[in-house]
């Protein structure tokens, strides 16, 4: 198809003067589509002219293919306002044997679309259109926190519960974590597509657990499963709801309870299981994976605790920390919380407050106290992010033991680093955690850090997410470091000062 000029043409004056010409330059129109498509254009002039697209296609002016595609682009490009790309979603809609196509095309950009308003756009036409096979994109999209809406109001909600008037929204969440997991023609997902799906589903988990907090709409659809027809996420939930009575709550969690099936040949799990089986049902109320490693910590090392009460592990950890010296964080925290036993005591669950005395032996194992301020003095010389790590089990076998604990190092990856007062977890880290007792960063910027002796309410984001127990280690003086544990539930209790050996 031949189209016209998109440029203004001007006839020669000399050429006006001899033709008898009286009239100013003649513009050519432009096509509708290069109109629609010009970042320079208003907003009302490109929604004016996505209007006349089909026009210029139905006189012979453009194809039909290459305007649709030019729709799509527009539809896509996130730097346009919402209301253009909003116009072309609905210009894309009127091709109504391509209809499929543009349902296709809102599936693959719901799970990661910025813009509120072309959320909400595409969760309402999924619902008008019975577009059930969006419903996986619409829960990827909302498994992504808004902030200042709460899940009841968002447009996602509103949509599962359309689209799926006859059950419950939590449960066609659950129904997407299911069915992502399997193929077509029931084989094995491999390959790329596995870790695409694989993402799709940790996402609804976590959404899952937002919407059902209390887990008991969670354990009856697991209760519910009689086949897992191999499906590892399905296995690890069924072996961690029998064995370690436990319930993921998130998909990141998820997959830390996936990776411990695993690890050691499932030796790590066994373990677990075992410790977890001599429990009561005081000790075991609220058991979480951060306990797993405590477990295995105080049966190797401190066998007493685990035949004790919430109450005496307490009491025992009140006595710990007298006469401890401690340093609160005196800059304005942005998580708003203080750091005192006394303050969180009453909010501890068992587990916790086994954590909490394995958190306090660490300053005794002068080893990891020397690794400590190793990583410390690099975090120090090192301007371009925090460093950070694991705390593992001094056991027998572990690289570098010396004592109690292992101490392992894992800075952030060239391209995580986010400035000085920031940490990210590297791929290393996480995967290298399945075992392990804390994860743990440092606020090592001066030697005087005392106003940032504390987690920042990102790092309480973190342990939340993660579901780990933390401690941020602050340099309060040269040979002093500050350590507060954290957990995923809020809690933050200064556990000392460790002092730097000589």
């Amino acid at each position: 198809m031949q189209r016209k000029p998109t440029a203004w043409l001007f006839v020669p004056v000399a050429a006006c003067c001899f033709a008898g010409c009286a009239s100013g330059p003649e513009e050519i129109e432009r096509p509708a589509i290069a109109t629609a498509r010009d970042p320079q254009a208003t907003a009302t002039a490109r929604i004016e002219a996505i209007g006349r697209v089909w026009d210029s296609v139905q006189s012979g002016e453009a194809a039909a293919e290459s305007t649709r595609e030019a729709l799509k682009s527009i539809a896509w490009s996130r730097s346009t306002y919402w209301t253009i790309r909003a116009a072309a979603i609905d210009e894309l809609m009127e091709d109504v044997e391509r209809r499929p196509d543009t349902a296709n095309m809102l599936r693959l950009m719901l799970p990661t679309e910025p813009d509120p308003k072309i959320v909400e756009k595409a969760c309402a036409m999924a619902s008008a259109h019975g577009w059930k096979e969006l419903a996986p994109a619409i829960v990827r999209r909302w498994s992504r926190p808004l902030e200042g809406r709460p899940d009841a109001e968002r447009p996602e909600n509103a949509a599962l519960a359309a689209l799926f008037p006859e059950r419950p929204v939590a449960d066609s969440i659950f129904e997407v974590f299911i069915e992502e997991g399997r193929s077509a023609s029931g084989e094995a997902l491999t390959g790329p597509e596995a870790l695409r799906r694989e993402r799709e589903r940790l996402a609804a988990w976590t959404l899952l657990q937002r919407v059902d907090p209390g887990h008991e709409r969670t354990a009856n659809l697991l209760a519910g499963v009689t086949d897992t027809g191999g499906d590892p996420l399905l296995e690890a939930l069924s072996a961690g709801a029998r064995e370690l009575r436990l319930v993921p709550g998130t998909g990141e969690q998820l997959d830390w309870l996936k990776r411990l099936r695993a690890a050691e040949g499932g030796a790590l799990w066994r373990r677990s299981a075992e410790l977890v089986a001599r429990l009561d049902g005081a000790q075991a109320r609220g058991l979480a994976l951060r306990h797993m490693g405590a477990l295995r910590w105080a049966d190797a090392h401190h066998s007493p605790w685990l035949g004790m009460s919430t109450g005496q592990l307490l009491e025992e950890a009140a006595q710990e920390l007298k006469g401890r010296e401690r340093v609160a964080r005196a800059a304005a925290s942005d998580s708003g919380r203080d750091e005192l036993l006394a303050t969180w005591k009453d909010s501890l669950c068992w587990g916790d407050a086994l954590l909490l005395l394995v958190a306090l032996k660490l300053e005794s194992d002068t080893d990891s106290v020397g690794a400590l301020f190793a990583i410390a003095e690099k975090d120090k010389q090192d301007t371009s992010t925090e460093h950070g790590g694991v705390i593992g089990d001094g056991g027998a076998g572990a690289p570098g033991a010396g004592g109690r604990f292992t101490v392992f190092h894992y800075p952030p990856r060239p391209m995580q680093r986010q400035g000085d007062r920031n940490f990210e977890a590297s791929p290393d880290l996480l995967e290298n955690s399945t075992g392990a007792l804390f994860h743990f960063h440092m606020h090592a910027q001066k030697y005087t850090n005392a106003e940032y002796a504390g987690p920042s309410s990102k790092d309480l984001d973190y342990a939340e997410t993660f579901g780990a127990a933390c401690i941020v280690f602050t340099f309060v003086a040269q040979n002093r470091l500050n350590a507060d544990l954290y957990l995923p539930t809020g809690a933050i209790i200064d556990v000392g000062v460790l002092h730097k050996a000589g």
